[in-house]
């Protein structure tokens, strides 16, 4: 067995894949590989690890996880993008589309992740008088649910402040759909950002693959972005329903009434969150998106 009382801590920063980047605990950035038996450590991580006469540090383990995003792999299996984040940003936008669907996939993830979401609608400029009234409306249903949300747009940074003011001190993840701008509002928010790639580059040796490389950033006024093109691919298929259904909150304090102990919220009799729909209690749009994903999920109680 190998002894790793002395092992020193770290955090990682940046994964290309086999090979990691690291920050000690005096901010210093080393280049390491990790011992297989560990599993492959991902951005957010805290590790220990060990330095080496020669070649790479070694990552020795990882330390229990607060919180990790996944997706599934090639071969349908949950493979994680990013951990030990503290807030997940979920971005929508009117092109090229306010799907609440999305909305509600992403708010129940992080439900179920214990984190704290954030509802971001970006290109509020596109919006017409209309439809910002519907976007209102929408983002009222969430508020009433104890969402925080906000209004975005980076041609004139509006609502760039309370977002960051938002950020203050946490660790954030955004998610969203191509196209919703996570990108732009990411460069607003890191001006330093090339900093941080020219020194990952500089102390690796492994260029600026920040295209296709998870990065963990300091923000400015403190906190910090873990910015992971991975979660383009986002899906919540290997979640299971009750997990889903945890992720519906109001569903939570009306569950104990339903007939059954185990009551999927979906088919059985006597469900008290489905009388709940029927009363208007429960806004039906969610209940709707909460059978679609359900329905979609690789062991699906259908």
């Amino acid at each position: 067995m190998t002894d790793t009382s002395n092992d020193l801590s770290g955090r990682v920063i940046a994964n290309y894949g086999a090979t990691l980047a690291f920050e000690d605990e005096q901010g210093g950035i080393h280049r390491a590989v990790a011992r297989k038996r560990i599993g492959l450590p991902v951005c957010g991580d805290r590790v220990s690890w060990q330095p080496q006469t020669r070649g790479d540090s070694v990552i020795t383990g990882i330390e229990a996880r607060q919180s990790v995003l996944e997706r599934p792999d090639h071969r349908g299996h949950p493979k994680a993008l990013a951990a030990n984040f503290s807030r997940l940003i979920v971005v929508n936008a009117p092109s090229p589309g306010i799907s609440p669907e999305m909305i509600d996939c992403f708010l129940a993830a992080a439900e179920s992740m214990g984190v704290t979401p954030l509802l971001v609608i970006n290109k509020s400029d596109l919006l017409s008088t209309q439809e910002r009234e519907k976007v209102g409306q929408l983002l009222k249903r969430y508020r009433e649910l104890g969402y925080e949300s906000l209004l975005v747009n980076t041609l004139d940074g509006d609502g760039l402040d309370p977002l960051r003011q938002a950020l203050h001190q946490q660790t954030a993840i955004f998610v969203g759909q191509s196209g919703v701008g996570k990108s732009s509002i990411i460069q607003h928010l890191l001006p330093n950002r090339e900093i941080r790639v020219g020194a990952l580059s500089q102390a690796t040796g492994l260029g600026k693959h920040t295209t296709t490389t998870t990065i963990l950033y300091p923000l400015p006024d403190g906190g910090e972005l873990i910015d992971s093109p991975g979660v383009r691919e986002y899906s919540l298929e290997n979640f299971s329903q009750p997990q889903i259904a945890r992720g519906f909150r109001e569903f939570d304090e009306l569950a104990p009434y339903c007939k059954f102990n185990n009551c999927t919220h979906l088919v059985e009799p006597n469900c008290a969150v489905q009388a709940a729909v029927t009363q208007g209690k429960i806004d039906s749009q969610r209940m709707f998106n909460y059978q679609k994903i359900c329905a979609s999920l690789k062991n699906s109680p259908h």
